[in-house]
């Protein structure tokens, strides 16, 4: 009985020895870990240091002391954060995240690589960041750290994402979206000098300057991110005002006459002024690490004799480039091939200093990338511009959920040869919308084996908990029902198959929308309720918009709008900025086909002598071609003084005008202009107008 007993606590101790031995090499008590030591006094690091005390703290209930220097491994029990000169394995900002019994390490090359570490550390803990708002993060309670030795490389070395509607009203919201980007490993932003909107309203505004400078440079600073000042900016260096009255020729000839628009770029000495304001601009900026040479938006380019070389305007670029690396040898100069001006590849060298900015621009150019790769290859490499994961401008409003589309995407860029990607983020307040989709394509830019499935499975279970199951099917049926067959241009033409899919969508929505709110009836946990509820509103705003298109009536625009302006103000990532939808949905009221004997618009001249009138063509303007005009008053006679094509307020349109008609012309066509007419007219007072507009073939 005696040796039985004597077995017995044997057996005890040895099982109580093995579950000790067990934890000791699977995990790590987080009440053994009292420092963080940081062996650097670079800024990201020591960022990278105070952010894993923050949420170590929470989620321990433990302060732990930051120090300066290095400390011996050996039972010390510390977190150190290592900056190597040089290490075999690390790429980039990749990293190595190490956990043992004596503490854990993460060590990098560059100190955002740490900060990469302690990001991709926290959510192996069980924290998530899958929105920009802090409202939004998961950070659990926890006691035991998984033991690990893992590198960790990126796939692609430049990661960004171009932010528009950064200005001075948009600090707060600007300032959440950089901070959530870092903990996504985003490493890249492309950001504006100066574009003023050209519409009513702020929709457009897109500039890093003055305070919105001032409050958030530090933010992107200490997170060593890589900045991109581009955009569309010319003007900055160009006074239009002031020199085209000095110098009309070093501006843009269209049609034989120049014009205050693009540069015209065989002018060297208007290029020479061009690169001399680019340097005197970068001189107090050492912050800025790509600057961008972007011509002006929506075509405009010079067709005098000089500039009818195709390699035009990127030679000049290259020499602009030259120029600058004189002065500012760290600086890349930022090419963007995005018109066909633009697209062709020179023969001669590109400058060493020179990345190339591929925005297809909606087209599919594979041989033109490969082109550009190959050309660009001693250069600074092609970074490729992105639509549509975060884009309300080119999808009219619909940023629709596509992980699969996003996914695909970022293997498109690791595997062909892409330096980076610049994802177009307009505007920040769909910030459910694009982060949702980011997620997918960050995780993917950092690992190859991602899948749809298993990422939006992984996606449900953290962030809804027990309904992850339910959620997860919602989302199946919104990916693969709701929204079956892509991406679709409700502007089409072909009214036929733009009504069908929208007729679908509503249908579809409407199906899952009362499946959401049913699923939501039955969720007492408030937070999870509202996650549930963004799905909800994205469905509401996918019935409204395609209401809107099927039936294109003012009241059904008024819902759309009135729906946008509610969850813009609240701030809360749902739906599309409202004045940016008005802008853009609101100049198409009647997005319905054109019946040959309807007119165009309706006027009553106010006065005998000149009326002008304008109105909106942007149903029936969908490329380049040709117009006609006619004015038609009955038994009074009108007589048509000019007609003008209006693209975002600029006459592009070139006219020949006949007693009662005009035929317009149209050579450079932007599908993202805001097009209109506008007539001159001449005739009696009180006199009921009506306008006519043809497409001639």
């Amino acid at each position: 009985m005696m040796e039985n007993r004597k077995l017995l606590v044997l057996l005890v101790l040895l099982l109580i020895g093995s579950v000790t031995m067990a934890e000791k090499y699977q995990s790590l008590s987080t009440s053994r870990i009292k420092t963080i030591v940081v062996d650097t006094k670079d800024q990201t690091a020591l960022f990278a240091a105070e952010e894993l005390a923050s949420y170590w703290k929470q989620m321990t209930d433990q302060s732990l002391e930051i120090k300066k220097g290095k400390v011996k491994r050996n039972g010390n029990h510390s977190i150190q954060l290592q900056l190597l000169k040089k290490s075999a394995g690390i790429k980039w900002d990749g990293y190595r995240l190490k956990v043992d019994e004596n503490g854990i390490t993460i060590s990098a090359t560059m100190g955002r690589g740490l900060l990469y570490g302690v990001y991709d550390f926290l959510e192996r803990q069980g924290c998530a960041f899958f929105y920009p708002d802090p409202a939004q993060e998961i950070v659990p309670e926890i006691k035991q750290v998984n033991l690990c030795n893992e590198l960790i490389n990126p796939r692609v070395e430049w990661r960004g994402i171009a932010l528009y509607g950064v200005r001075d009203d948009q600090i707060e919201i600007t300032g959440r979206v950089i901070d959530w980007m870092a903990k996504q490993r985003y490493n890249y932003v492309l950001l504006s000098q100066d574009r003023p909107a050209g519409a009513a309203g702020l929709a457009q505004e897109v500039f890093f300057t003055g305070k919105t400078e001032k409050v958030l440079l530090p933010e992107l600073l200490k997170r060593d991110f890589i900045i991109n000042m581009g955009e569309h900016n010319t003007h900055c260096y160009l006074d239009k005002d002031k020199l085209f009255k000095e110098h009309p020729e070093w501006f843009a000839e269209i049609n034989g006459k120049r014009t205050k628009g693009q540069i015209c770029y065989s002018n060297k000495a208007a290029m020479k002024y061009y690169s001399a304001k680019l340097i005197e601009w970068l001189e107090d900026k050492p912050w800025v690490d790509i600057v961008g040479t972007w011509p002006l938006d929506g075509g405009g380019y010079c067709s005098c004799k000089e500039c009818q070389d195709p390699e035009t305007v990127v030679n000049a670029i290259n020499t602009l480039a030259e120029d600058i690396k004189k002065v500012h040898p760290e600086k890349i100069v930022e090419y963007l091939s995005y018109k066909d001006a633009t697209f062709v590849v020179p023969q001669k060298p590109l400058s060493s200093n020179v990345n190339i900015l591929y925005c297809p621009d909606l087209g599919v150019r594979t041989q033109l990338e490969k082109d550009w790769i190959k050309a660009a290859a001693h250069a600074e490499g092609v970074c490729k511009f992105e639509y549509y994961m975060a884009d309300h401008w080119r999808a009219r409003g619909m940023v629709w959920l596509r992980p699969d589309d996003a996914i695909e995407k970022a293997n498109y860029l690791a595997v062909n040869g892409f330096r980076g990607a610049a994802s177009l983020y307009l505007g920040l307040q769909t910030w459910w919308r694009g982060s949702f989709n980011y997620y997918f394509f960050g995780r993917t830019l950092w690992d190859d084996k991602v899948d749809t499935k298993s990422l939006l499975k992984n996606y449900c279970d953290i962030y809804y908990g027990n309904y992850a199951d339910k959620v997860y099917s919602i989302f199946e049926k919104i990916l693969y029902y709701v929204q079956e067959g892509g991406y679709f241009d409700t502007t089409s033409r072909d009214r036929k198959s733009v009504i069908e899919r929208c007729k679908k969508l509503q249908q579809r929505s409407g199906e899952v929308y009362k499946e959401v709110e049913m699923l939501r009836n039955g969720i007492s946990d408030e937070i999870i309720n509202k996650r549930v509820q963004h799905i909800a509103f994205y469905l509401e705003n996918m019935i409204l918009q395609s209401t809107y298109v099927v039936n294109s009536t003012d009241e059904n625009f008024k819902e759309l709008i009135s729906f946008a302006k509610l969850h813009t103000e609240q701030q809360d990532g749902a739906s599309i900025q409202d004045q940016y939808l008005n802008w853009r949905m609101g100049w198409m009221p009647k997005n319905i086909a054109t019946k040959k004997d309807k007119p165009m618009a309706e006027f009553h001249l106010r006065t005998s002598s000149e009326n002008i009138f304008k109105f909106h063509v942007g149903q029936y303007v969908k490329g380049s071609g040709k117009w006609k005009i006619t004015i038609d008053a009955g038994l009074q006679k009108c007589k048509l003084i000019t007609a003008d094509l209006l693209e975002d307020g600029r006459v592009v349109g070139k006219s020949v005008i006949g007693y009662d008609n005009a035929l317009i012309s149209l050579s450079n066509f932007f599908d993202m202009g805001k097009y209109e007419v506008r007539i001159k007219v001449l005739g009696p007072e009180g006199a009921k107008l009506k306008v006519f507009m043809k497409k001639e073939k």
